[in-house]
């Protein structure tokens, strides 16, 4: 005996019906997800605000490196007084001091922090054309005279672990340690970047091991762009500790924790294995 279809629904109705409640439920969650997503910018925004608010603007002079004339440098700059030594952040390729702030912020409680805009980047003004790493270098040692800075903790993220390398081994005097955060790939793999002229005969590994005072090296265990292979080679050159490595993060490491971050800076000093190997 066949069973009874009396007053069943064809599964083609019930799923008609269901279409419309399954569309209500999956804008309910587009809104929930787009409240959240607006409910952590804004957070991102105090943040960076009261981050802000405990710096301030200086401009400084330097000759062009590429043309004539001078080059004004827009810096954020903290100079506390305490018996620590300065902290220089140098940030990457195509971008500004910017996304360093929050982490500049944390480390002006307990040293002085000085961030500049690289010629052609951020506020700073463009040289006669794009620089390369060795004449970014030159630049930012330009600025540090400028703004009676004669040593200093030298701090790159990406593109600016290879600047600060190129200072500190040009002019040492400038440089009391090294803390490179995200080193990058090879110079051949950024060109095309706005803002820096590329050089594919300047390798971080060669400029590494001319290099005489203290280096540390940083990366997020996600970062894509700065491998741990790389990290570990740049090590290896410099006669550095093995590379330490933050957790969770990607290449993007000093903003997204830069609690983290500012205590390994300020940590550093004491940390074993920080001191450059000589054997």
């Amino acid at each position: 005996m066949k069973p009874s279809t009396a007053g069943m629904r064809p599964r083609s109705a019930i799923r008609r019906q269901a279409a419309p409640a399954a569309a209500l439920l999956a804008l309910a969650g587009l809104v929930y997800a787009a409240a959240g997503i607006a409910s952590r910018l804004a957070a991102e925004t105090r943040r960076f605000r009261r981050s802000a608010d405990i710096l301030y603007t200086r401009w400084t002079s330097i000759p062009a490196i590429a043309g004539t004339g001078k080059l004004r440098i827009h810096a954020r700059v903290r100079d506390v007084m305490t018996n620590r030594d300065a902290i220089v952040l140098v940030h990457g390729d195509g971008t500004a001091s910017s996304y360093l702030v929050p982490l500049a912020a944390r480390l002006s409680h307990h040293a002085p922090v000085f961030a500049p805009d690289l010629p052609g980047h951020g506020r700073s003004d463009p040289d006669a054309r794009p620089l390369d790493v060795p004449e970014l270098a030159r630049a930012l040692g330009e600025w540090m005279e400028a703004m009676g800075l004669r040593r200093a903790v030298m701090v790159g993220h990406s593109l600016g672990c290879e600047v600060a390398l190129h200072l500190a081994a040009a002019h040492p005097r400038y440089v009391s340690s090294l803390v490179l955060i995200g080193p990058t790939a090879a110079p051949s793999a950024r060109s095309g970047r706005a803002g820096t002229r590329s050089t594919v005969e300047d390798r971080p590994e060669a400029v590494a091991r001319s290099v005489k005072c203290p280096i540390a090296i940083v990366r997020g265990s996600r970062d894509r762009i700065g491998s741990q292979r790389r990290a570990e080679r740049l090590a290896s050159a410099a006669g550095a500790a093995e590379p330490i490595v933050v957790r969770g993060w990607g290449h993007a490491v000093p903003y997204d924790d830069p609690g983290a971050i500012a205590a390994l800076i300020l940590g550093l000093g004491n940390r074993p294995g920080h001191e450059r190997s000589t054997g």
